[in-house]
């Protein structure tokens, strides 16, 4: 009796290791993801204004513009920072207002390189596996930025969700509440 509640008493405490370091990978990928998309945007950015310039004639308006993106991705990847260490020391998530239509603007901006590159949209079987942790359609993702995007609009009262567009493509519809508004 002694053997077998030791033993039980061995295997919860294996249990709960498990779910600590499933917990860490899955914050890593999280952190992972969410500051190499600013890192990517700087690179992007980066080459960008080294081609305005190092053309004959610069284009310093462009090249201003690259720049201004490499200070903006920066400061996000620096924001990106900061969440992580409040988050560390078990400080309240802050609420902001702000402008959801530059938000869209910014995320369309970001994704366009790749939407261009892929927008291919998702097999029917996939649809409800797309908001899991670690899965993914992509070659090389991580499966983790649906699953960031969805526990974002969960914990501001929202819900997204994903259908396939006709003919090719995806739709993914986020609804959120009004300002001031709880759900």
């Amino acid at each position: 009796m002694v053997a077998a509640e030791a033993a039980a008493h061995d295997a919860r405490a294996q249990l709960i290791r498990i779910a600590r370091v499933t917990n860490l990978g899955e914050l890593t990928a999280s952190i992972a993801h969410e500051v190499n998309q600013p890192l990517a945007g700087i690179v992007s950015s980066s080459n960008a204004c080294l081609r305005w310039l190092g053309q004959d004639s610069p284009n310093l308006e462009k090249a201003c513009a690259s720049a201004e993106r490499i200070l903006s991705d920066a400061n996000r990847a620096a924001a990106v920072i900061q969440r992580v260490r409040s988050l560390v020391r078990h400080e309240a998530p802050k609420r902001e207002r702000v402008d959801l239509n530059d938000i869209v603007d910014e995320a369309i901006a970001l994704a366009q390189g790749e939407l261009d590159r892929h927008g291919i949209g998702f097999a029917a079987g996939d649809q409800e596996h797309l908001f899991e942790a670690f899965w993914t359609t992509r070659e090389g993702g991580t499966g983790i930025g649906l699953t960031i995007s969805r526990a974002i609009v969960e914990a501001h009262g929202g819900r997204i969700w994903a259908a396939a567009n006709v003919p090719s493509g995806a739709v993914f519809r986020v609804s959120l509440p009004v300002s001031g508004a709880r759900q």
